[in-house]
């Protein structure tokens, strides 16, 4: 890459909350590059008199020039270039943001350009602009010469750390990950600029109906009660819970002499303390709330709560399942109590929302997503929010890759029961729920076997992730069993998963000795530390938890970027429109359907190849994925892939 053309290139826009190029109110002022020869131009695009189609063809000419681009939160650049109609696509970039992440094992730093040039020894720009920003000027209010001479700062600072981070990274032997976290930059990018479809008057709709709904649900609390109180407002509603007392403002008659001499009964307001002795809830430790000091009423002191008796009962679920509604209405539109802005108040100038996704803030390398988070949207059957996110070529298709966590951590351990159990196809969750908490007992296929198999799978995953019987013990949702059993099943777990067991406790030891861990894909963990017994160590639940989650991720990402080149291969119209963990979403032509589920499948068992053709990693696990359709994100459909043929001939009855 050393023997390659690029160009250092920023811009810079009105400023935030108007920063990104979908946002209502926003618009660029200015892009800066710096070419290698250390020349550098700047093109201002507001204010600025020539036609902006001339300065788009002279910045098209500089890309097309050169083999890459460099930047730091180049996906930042990417965007808004993409968004004014410049051609980036499929230009190669290096990000100085996420190259340094990448060297410092993901820790928990801070990644601006001053933060990240101070750790080489380099310099910081001078920021000038900062100072107008602060003081409420716009962008393109700031005099010229300072705005152009931030900007070549800028382009030239990014353009020093990319020198001091290229001989690092083949130091650091992280080369392929490097590629594989820039050529994810660009294609988060499309997904971010294209955005995803959102039915604006459906979710107000909703939300409306949902408000009479919640109303009508307060009256309900109010007789359940048998006091007249304010559902929403916490204090009285923490009284009615769990007993206790709120001010209640009453007349009360005064006496007062007039000038003449006479007297007057005349009425004003005061407050009285009114005694409530409550439903009779006992408080869970630790849910007093730190600004009152009352009991909490939040949705997890809620979870705790059990129920005396049916009155209790009614109350306690009426009460959770309008916590529910009203969580989704403030979801969708905002909540003036907790000052949320809503999906509503997000939608981007095209109708659409705009997800970011952020490759530097998770210490495994795994994406997260913000404003809004475009991979935390309720499961199906639990809120209609998914519903709401439409197809706008013909239907939503999501591959997801199957039971990924678990078979990274049998190929990592190399456990050798976990690896005969996904060779020979076991339900293991299920045999695990008869192994340790007696499903045996109960039908295949009933409510209450597939509630202990749900049980059994949440203790599995945890246990991958440091779990422990004490938090066993504590957590209120799982079975109800004393200490000692709990500390019997984790330990029969282990004894079935000796191998899983050897690898984490092997790890433990290797990063308290090393401070750090390495990837099959190359990726660099790192650890936080603690002390106990006076003695330092690393975390040990990190140290469960990152080497799983991190080479999932890096699966996946393998997987995006070479699916991906496959779709476009294949000449499809597809549109990747949201990642969530271990799944793509895609908006599809209804005539690319099942072509895109039986590539997506295909490329999925293909995973353990690519990976040892990239990373040289062998992996023995088998791996596969699942596919679900549907008209929007809310109602999609599993489809077996031998049932597909059947399915896609006549899909809208398979979906209706």
């Amino acid at each position: 890459m050393s023997k390659a053309h690029y160009v250092v290139i920023d811009i810079e826009c009105s400023k935030a909350p108007k920063h990104m190029p979908w946002t209502i109110g926003s618009y660029l002022c200015s892009v800066g590059i710096e070419r290698q020869d250390g020349t550098s131009t700047v093109w201002f695009f507001n204010p600025n008199d020539r036609p902006h189609e001339e300065l788009l063809a002279e910045i098209q000419q500089e890309i097309d020039s050169v083999d890459f681009l460099i930047g730091h939160n180049i996906k930042f650049d990417l965007n808004w270039l993409k968004w004014i109609g410049l051609n980036v696509k499929d230009k190669p970039v290096w990000c100085t943001m996420v190259a340094d992440y990448l060297i410092n094992g993901q820790r928990k730093l801070e990644y601006s350009l001053n933060a990240v040039a101070k750790r080489y020894g380099l310099g910081h720009k001078l920021d000038a602009m900062a100072m107008y920003w602060q003081a409420g000027y716009e962008t393109d209010e700031i005099p010229l010469e300072i705005h152009e001479d931030y900007l070549k700062q800028d382009v030239h600072l990014t353009h020093d750390v990319f020198k001091k981070q290229l001989p690092l990274i083949e130091r650091a032997s992280l080369g392929k990950i490097t590629e594989l976290s820039f050529r994810l930059t660009q294609i988060l990018s499309d997904m971010e600029v294209s955005g995803v479809a959102f039915d604006k008057e459906e979710a107000i709709a909703y939300c409306n109906q949902t408000r009479e709904q919640v109303k009508a649900m307060d009256k309900t609390l109010v007789d359940l009660a048998g006091i007249d109180f304010t559902p929403s407002s916490a204090s009285q509603l923490s009284a009615v819970l769990f007993g206790g007392s709120w001010k209640k403002e009453v007349p009360e008659l005064v006496v007062r002499q007039l000038k003449s001499g006479k007297f007057k009964i005349t009425t004003r307001k005061t407050k009285i303390e009114i005694p409530i002795k409550g439903l009779g809830f006992k408080v869970p430790d630790g849910c007093l709330s730190k600004k009152t000091g009352l009991p909490s009423t939040d949705k997890n002191t809620l979870d705790l709560l059990k129920s005396r008796d049916k009155r209790s009962e009614s109350f306690l679920q009426t009460l959770r399942d309008q916590k529910k509604l009203m969580k989704v209405v403030s979801s969708i539109a905002g909540s003036k109590e907790e000052k949320e802005a809503g999906l509503i108040a997000v939608i981007g100038k095209d109708d659409r929302l705009h997800p970011s996704f952020n490759q530097c803030i998770t210490r495994t390398g795994r994406l997260s997503s913000s404003n809004p988070n475009g991979q935390n949207f309720p499961r199906n059957g639990t809120s209609p929010i998914k519903t709401f996110f439409k197809s706008k070529q013909g239907v939503i298709i999501n591959l997801d890759l199957a039971q990924i966590e678990w078979r990274i951590a049998a190929e990592l351990s190399r456990d050798p029961v976990m690896l005969h159990e996904l060779d020979t196809g076991l339900d293991i969750h299920a045999d695990n729920a008869i192994r340790f908490f007696d499903a045996g007992q109960y039908e295949r296929g009933s409510k209450e076997f597939k509630k202990v198999r749900t049980d059994a799978k949440t203790m599995s995953f945890r246990l991958l992730y440091g779990g422990s019987a004490e938090g066993f013990y504590r957590d209120q949702r799982m079975p109800d069993y004393s200490l000692k059993r709990w500390r019997e099943i984790v330990n029969a777990f282990y004894a079935k998963y000796q191998g899983l067991k050897r690898w984490q406790d092997e790890n433990a030891q290797i990063a308290a000795a090393r401070g750090y861990l390495r990837n099959p894909s190359g990726r660099v963990l790192t650890f936080d530390e603690e002390v106990r017994n006076g003695i330092e160590s690393v975390d040990v639940k990190q140290v469960k938890n990152y080497p799983v989650q991190s080479a999932s991720s890096d699966i996946m990402y393998l997987g995006m970027v070479k699916f991906i080149e496959r779709v476009a291969e294949l000449g499809l119209k597809a549109n990747l429109i949201l990642q969530v963990h271990d799944s793509m979403v895609w908006d599809c032509p209804v005539e690319e359907a099942e072509v895109l589920c039986r590539e997506g499948i295909k490329l999925f068992r293909s995973l353990p190849q690519l990976a040892k053709e990239y990373f040289g990693w062998d992996i023995v696990v088998p791996l596969t994925g699942d596919c679900e359709v549907g008209y929007d994100y809310g109602n999609t459909k599993e489809i077996k892939e031998e049932e597909m043929e059947k399915i896609f001939a006549d899909l809208p009855a398979f979906l209706s």
